[in-house]
Order: structure tokens, then sequence, then C-alpha cells
């Protein structure tokens, strides 16, 4: 029997139940332990993606990035649509060095299930990101977008979706979900 005090639709039952339905996650990563990778330095302006499928309902408050030690620019985080559209972002905000960062978007986004592109755009090239490199970014996950960031922030469409040599750790957290 579902939990009736979680909204979440369809999630499995308490004491212990067969999964009825599809659980929410807490939040998205870009990779699955965001505490691995290596230290990099991206392209000024260029929008690196990580695409994904939500398969239930998520908000989305804020998004994290892994930085290393140099920090010294701004960096745009958000969410792009399967068409390529941006639906939400936290604006031009200063890196911090050597660490997980979490900045709020502008404001809460509510996706419906669908397919989705989490986005990082840095302001210069000489900070330095935490992700993977070669053939590890690739998989068919991580791409970059053809249309550029202004002064790091995000444009409002992708563009065409290019295959990345390099993916920075991009998380997006989510509310709601199993207690």
């Amino acid at each position: 029997m579902p939990n009736p005090t979680n909204t979440g639709g369809g999630l499995m039952g308490y004491p212990s139940s067969v999964d009825t339905g599809l659980i929410t996650p807490w939040i998205i990563p870009s990779e699955e332990n965001v505490m691995q990778g290596s230290s990099f330095t991206l392209t000024a302006n260029t929008v690196y993606l990580y695409l994904l499928e939500l398969q239930g309902p998520a908000t989305i408050p804020s998004m994290r990035y892994r930085m290393g030690a140099t920090a010294t620019g701004t960096v745009d985080l958000g969410i792009y649509d399967g068409s390529g559209n941006l639906l939400g972002h936290t604006g031009a905000v200063s890196t911090v060095a050597s660490g997980l960062n979490t900045i709020n978007l502008i404001s809460s986004l509510n996706l419906s299930p669908g397919r989705y592109a989490l986005a990082l755009c840095p302001s210069n090239s000489t900070d330095t990101y935490i992700g993977l490199t070669g053939a590890k970014a690739g998989g068919g996950r991580w791409a970059t977008a053809t249309n550029a960031g202004t002064a790091g922030v995000l444009p409002g469409t992708t563009g065409t979706i290019l295959t990345a040599t390099v993916s920075p750790i991009t998380i997006a957290d989510v509310t709601g979900g199993a207690p």
C-alpha cells in the first residue's frame, strides 16, 4: 500500500512492499560518485551538458558543481528541456575553490518525466573544475552545446548537441521524493 502522506505518486509502501512506481531521486548527479574525477580547465562560455531522462516528477531548487584549486571567475548552472530550451538557471555566480558548491536556481523548477540536460557554463578558461576526461567523459550522456554563453551566462537554447571530451561534475538537487 502506498504511503498516503507522500505526494510523490506511486512510491514504495511501508514498511515493505513491492515497488509500485518510480522513486524520485534526492539528487541527479552527472556521475555515480561526485568525489571522483580529475582537475582540468574548461573553455570559457562553452555550455557543458549532462543528458538525462527523468522517470518521475522532480522539483529542483538548486544545483551543485565540484571545483578545483583555482577559482577566479563565475559559473552559471541550469537545466534545458529535451528540445534545448533553457528552463531555469542560477545566473553568473562567483566560483569557490576546492569543494562541492551549491547554488540556488533563480526560481525552483518543477519538472515532469522527460528528457533534460544539466548545464554548466564557465566565464573563463583558467578556473579548475573536477570531472571526467577523455573516454570516460564520452558514453553519450556528456555533451557540449554549439550555442555559447556570454560572460559565463547560459544561452536561451543549446543549438546542436555535440559529444564532449570533458565532463565537469554537475548535480541537480531534488526536493520531495521518498521520506
